[in-house]
């Protein structure tokens, strides 16, 4: 039997290949690129090599070139077949380079086979002329012969002719069939019950991992089907054989490597003559791949489903939060105001106090609640990433359980990086829930903040990192550690190593994107059974300037100019405008975009900023800052919210005239952002090249 050699990258081509070669009565390897051709070559020669061009490690030109430089090889018939080079210079290239034959992708199944058989047996454009030659003798010779014989032969040769053409159609239905088998994964069997004779035809060998010619016995079928499908095999095929009753199943195989195949068996009665169930046959299938993609597309819905869960789970927390932030900013204000009007000595000013305090606290419980559902406002400011660690210590513990020790170590001074707080709570969230997730029995947790002062070790560790001051964090654990083939997949997004209800594959490349966003790089270490360390460097800023806290007994400082405030929550508005008019500003008030565009064509001089909510019904806030900027060039715009799925504007539309501030807000707070962006100078407009 002639020897095959296919080298082709893509598994589907060489399935093809194999496929039709095979069903011809060739033998046929199958390589994955040229070095692992070349290699397979060298062990055992091929009668021929059938090669791809666009092929990794090496391709087919260079696999032709090697060939001829091999003496055991150089007299391999090459068949080039190629659907990328389709040029003739590169037929002409890969020719010179030892080609015997070049033809493209896709050809008909009779070129091809005929173009293989003539290169296995040989032959090439001097034996083919010979062939030929030879061919016209013949052809004379037996018109000679035609004439001789008569009326007799010629219709003895009209009979054949038929009778060939009859053949030739039989061989073709037949290759046809076999083509059909092996590219459908199907396969004939039979058992003899009078002579418990079992007959299987070379597909099923094939599938089964038989070798050729093995002759199967009942023991080889008692051994072939898996132990949790063997009694129902047994039942079927026994249904069959005394009752005639036919049956189709889905069942595993046992193969001689220790794998397993999935696949639908096909059983009938056979009948002699008068009747009696003789034999029973049918037909076998490969399904595995088919058994594969169904599992790929039921863990592709389930993850869909997942995340329509997740999505759904987080408008719902953005939306609630959306509302607890409104209901703290008028808390936090009223216990403002109130401590304002009353003395250092008051006795109810321990209370207000400690009712602010819980204020405070329920804003940040819900900064972390939109930041677990990704809907935190993203506005970086300069923050000590120590106060970061220490607010979310009992959160964190919360969340990783009685079974972990969660050790926090904070540098001597505080930390001072530029960042959005919402963000780097999320970063923290997620590490320590896979660090949960790597230590089921239990296990140790630190997280760490210091300064990276040694240019070296910072070099080491994040060598693309300019020189500067940095801050660094650290997250480790002792769980069970990243496997070295996953730990380079870690941050892909929609990577996962966890089953489809458990995660969607987001987590990790979300701690990338803010980390690199926030300035940063992120760097990991694991070893199995070891643990995961995970380090973040930050860019370190200056530490602000101490503020005093302002004093209750002491007026607040007045300011001028018009404001209109759009909100649509009456207790917010009402909060705004007095925190805006205790300041001095001219307030007026809307309670939503139609009555703020009518405020503003009716007011005389327009406004001097306006302060609105990002998300309001009918007209967001983002849409109605641009219709009134129209109106009023000169206007400022401080937009507020506690979450929004929108996008805020562009950044050099923002650092002009824009600003924001996210609920709840102090009193403070808001005039000192109203103050800065009415005092901050207009920017002149960039050149449109």
């Amino acid at each position: 039997m002639k020897r095959i050699l296919v080298a082709d990258d893509l598994e589907e081509n060489c399935y093809l290949l194999e496929a039709l070669l095979r069903g011809s009565g060739f033998e046929v390897q199958r390589a994955a690129n040229g070095v692992e051709a070349l290699e397979m070559a060298r062990q055992a020669p091929p009668d021929l090599l059938v090669t791809d061009l666009l092929m990794p490690e090496m391709d087919g030109f260079e696999l032709c070139r090697q060939f001829k430089r091999e003496p055991t090889l150089a007299t391999t018939p090459i068949l080039v077949y190629t659907a990328t080079y389709v040029r003739p210079e590169d037929e002409r290239l890969a020719l010179s380079l030892g080609a015997t034959r070049f033809m493209l992708k896709p050809q008909e199944p009779e070129r091809l086979l005929a173009t293989v058989q003539e290169l296995t047996r040989g032959e090439d454009k001097g034996l083919a002329a010979e062939r030929e030659r030879q061919e016209e003798l013949l052809r004379r010779h037996n018109a000679v012969l035609t004439h001789k014989l008569g009326q007799k032969l010629r219709r003895l040769n009209a009979e054949l002719s038929r009778r060939d053409l009859l053949e030739a159609e039989l061989r073709q239905n037949a290759r046809l069939r076999r083509v059909a088998a092996r590219l459908g994964n199907l396969a004939g069997w039979r058992v003899d019950l009078t002579t418990g004779e079992i007959t299987w035809s070379e597909e099923l060998g094939e599938i089964v991992g038989t070798d050729p010619g093995f002759r199967p016995t009942s023991a080889t079928l008692a051994h072939l089907v898996a132990p949790e499908h063997a009694e129902m095999d047994r039942m079927n095929f026994e249904a069959c054989a005394r009752e005639g009753k036919a049956y189709d199943a889905e069942l595993e195989i046992l193969l001689p490597g220790g794998g397993r195949k999935w696949c639908r068996v096909i059983g009938q009665a056979v009948r002699d003559d008068s009747g009696a169930i003789v034999a029973v046959e049918g037909a076998l299938q490969d399904i595995s791949e088919f058994k594969a993609a169904e599992r790929q597309r039921q863990a592709l819905a389930e993850q869909l489903l997942q995340a329509q869960k997740l999505e759904s789970l987080g408008r719902l927390a953005g939306g609630m939060a959306h509302d607890f932030n409104n209901l703290v900013a008028v808390i936090l204000s009223y216990a403002d105001f109130a401590l304002r009007e009353l003395g250092a000595d008051h006795p109810a000013r321990a209370d207000l106090e400690e009712i602010q305090a819980a204020g405070k606290r329920a804003g940040h419980l819900t900064r972390q609640l939109l930041a677990f559902s990704h809907r935190q406002p993203l506005v970086p400011e300069a923050l000590d990433l120590d106060q970061v660690v220490a607010d979310m210590h009992a959160m964190l513990h919360r969340l990783l359980g009685e079974s972990i020790e969660l050790v926090v170590r904070l540098a001597p001074e505080p930390a001072w990086v530029l960042a959005d707080p919402g963000q780097l709570e999320q970063v923290l969230m997620n590490l320590a829930l896979n660090a949960r997730d790597a230590m089921p029995g239990g296990g140790r947790l630190v997280i760490r903040t210091e300064f990276l002062e040694d240019p070296g070790r910072r070099r080491a560790l994040f060598p693309s990192l300019p020189d500067g001051r940095y801050v660094l964090l650290t997250v480790q654990d002792s769980g069970h550690g990243i496997a070295p083939e996953t730990l380079v997949h870690i941050f892909d997004p929609f990577f996962t190593t966890r089953e489809p209800d458990q995660g969607t594959g987001l987590g990790l490349p979300t701690v990338y994107g803010v980390v690199r966003q926030s300035g940063g790089e992120i760097q990991v270490e694991s070893t199995p059974g070891e643990g995961t360390t995970f380090r973040i460097c930050l860019p370190r800023i200056d530490p602000l300037p101490q503020v005093p806290a302002p004093q209750a007994s002491l007026p607040q400082e007045q300011h001028s100019g018009s404001i209109l405030v759009v909100e649509d929550d009456p207790a917010v508005r009402r909060v705004a405008e007095r925190i805006l008019r205790n300041a001095g500003y001219r307030v007026q008030t809307a309670a939503h975009s139609e009555e703020a565009l009518a405020l503003s064509q009716e007011a005389a001089k327009g406004f001097d900023l306006l302060l609105t909510d990002l998300v309001m019904p009918r007209m967001s806030g983002l849409e109605l800052a641009e219709r009134l900027e129209k109106l009023s060039p000169g206007l400022r715009t401080l937009f507020v919210s506690g979450y929004t799925d929108a996008l805020l504007p562009t950044e050099e539309t923002w650092q002009a005239n824009r600003a924001f501030i996210a609920k709840p807000f102090a009193a403070d707070s808001l005039t000192r952002k109203v103050r800065e962006l009415l005092d901050a100078r207009p920017q002149p407009p960039r050149s449109s090249d």
